[in-house]
């Protein structure tokens, strides 16, 4: 008796087993079959929370926005850099005495002409945040038109509510991801405006395209030095796809990388060298004057110093802290994953622990997915670049690691972000065949889903 229960049993499962396969297998078919309307969907929330988030959530409530603000708010008023030593520059120094205004970057300038507009024409409360709201809604338009023949640029978007949220305050950092999506579509789009010079003859026309994304290149590179590790990936994969070319065209191809490199080149060197003129050469002594007046003014104020002496979170490797335990005991290790992940306002406010493990663990699913997939398929090149790729994964967050342990300890996210740049092209190396994996499909509309939780629950309700 007990044997034919057990068959029943047995059989009953096999049943609801096979049936739960079909049901499955029936979801995949509808998410593969709908999945860029699905990941539009997406990004079109992202955009609506990002325009929530930027327009309605508290002053201050966001990293170092304030001398940001006061970055913008000078150039919504002028035109040429300002001098640090002014009035004018006195709110853009944070306590470490840095100014954002000794920046060399555009993007102060750039976001003040926006905030003009946004205050004085639009009426907007929160009008020093408006152009990182334009650059993200820029990068979902860019998606949604190029999106169904180059899908990996989903990658730099909707990967982590991180990037999110770079994008709903004030902070140079969207700016420079900004630049860095747009060198990801021009280096893997096959309509972009780089790979349809490549394709065509030197000529005037070409020359002129040229000097456009030789002065993105150029504008990033003025940006923050976490973002120099681009310029390494898009060395790399230029390599490649210089070496698949046929051995008649490389002579052209390598002309125009050079017209790009000269423009980028000469573009943050004449911006240095313009800084360098307007200080007489001193810009250097006078920074550190600068910065010890500010820094002593924040002692005077009992803000938290920012003296080598009176900070344990600066330079540990100099006090004798050794690397595990700041990788441990400091946490530098949890803070930066949950800080790529999503973490919000002033690192205080944070999504579930059930979030953080379950995103993790789909994650490490989708990185293990993309390297078998990278071992079974392709020709040996190909699987030299994405292996260099995921190598400068390491060497970004070893740069993190050695920046926190060397200098100021910030386990922070978005350090990382040109992760995800090097992940999309390696999508894009395999995506005939990743374009067929149902699982990855569904895994991404999932995350999609599980990201914008955490910017609601772990951000929004709490800055709003």
């Amino acid at each position: 008796v007990w044997c034919l229960i057990a068959e029943l049993a047995v059989a009953v499962g096999l049943h609801y087993l096979s049936y739960l396969k079909a049901y499955l297998n029936k979801v995949l078919d509808f998410i593969c079959s709908r999945y860029f309307t699905i990941v539009k969907m997406v990004l079109f929330i992202a955009a609506f929370l990002v325009i929530y988030m930027a327009f309605f959530s508290f002053d201050y409530a966001h990293p170092d926005e304030n001398m940001s603000k006061a970055a913008v708010e000078y150039y919504m008023e002028h035109w040429a850099p300002a001098d640090i030593q002014s009035k004018e520059a006195a709110d853009s120094f944070s306590t470490y005495g840095y100014s954002r205004l000794s920046e060399v970057t555009v993007y102060y300038f750039l976001a003040g002409k926006v905030a003009w507009a946004a205050k004085n024409i639009l009426g907007l409360n929160k009008y020093y945040r408006a152009f990182n709201v334009l650059l993200f809604i820029a990068m979902v338009f860019v998606f949604c038109k190029k999106g169904k023949r180059n899908p990996w640029l989903y990658l730099m978007i909707g990967l982590t509510p991180q990037v999110w949220y770079i994008f709903s305050y004030t902070t140079s950092d969207a700016w420079d991801y900004f630049l860095s999506f747009i060198i990801l579509y021009q280096l893997t789009g096959e309509e972009s405006i780089f790979n349809r010079v490549l394709n065509e003859k030197t000529g005037k026309k070409a020359v002129a395209r040229l000097l456009m994304i030789g002065a993105v290149f150029g504008l990033l590179l003025l940006g923050k030095k976490n973002y120099y590790f681009i310029f390494v990936s898009s060395f790399f994969f230029l390599l490649y796809k210089l070496l698949a070319e046929k051995q008649e065209n490389r002579v052209q191809t390598i002309i125009k990388y050079g017209i790009v490199v000269a423009v980028c080149v000469s573009i943050f060197g004449g911006a240095k060298y313009a800084d360098t003129l307007r200080y007489d050469g001193k810009q250097g002594e006078i920074a550190q004057q600068q910065r010890e007046i500010y820094v002593e003014s924040a002692m005077e104020s009992n803000i938290d110093s920012v003296s080598h002496a009176n900070r344990s979170g600066i330079a540990m490797k100099s006090q004798g802290i050794p690397l595990n335990q700041v990788l441990l005991q400091h946490g530098f290790l949890k803070y930066s994953y949950q800080s790529y992940m999503g973490k919000y306002g002033w690192m205080e406010y944070e999504s579930p622990g059930w979030y953080y493990v379950s995103i993790g663990v789909i994650y490490g699913l989708i990185l293990l997915l993309l390297i078998w997939t990278m071992l079974h398929n392709g020709p040996m090149p190909k699987k030299m670049i994405f292996c260099l790729l995921m190598a400068l994964n390491l060497a970004i967050i070893a740069a993190s690691v050695w920046k926190s342990w060397t200098g100021d300890f910030q386990p922070q996210g978005r350090y990382l972000f040109a992760m995800n740049f090097n992940i999309a092209i390696c999508a894009y190396l395999y995506g005939n065949l990743l374009s067929h994996k149902k699982i990855l499909k569904f895994a991404i509309c999932f995350t999609g889903g599980l990201i914008a939780y955490s910017f609601i629950m772990g951000g929004i309700i709490f800055l709003t």
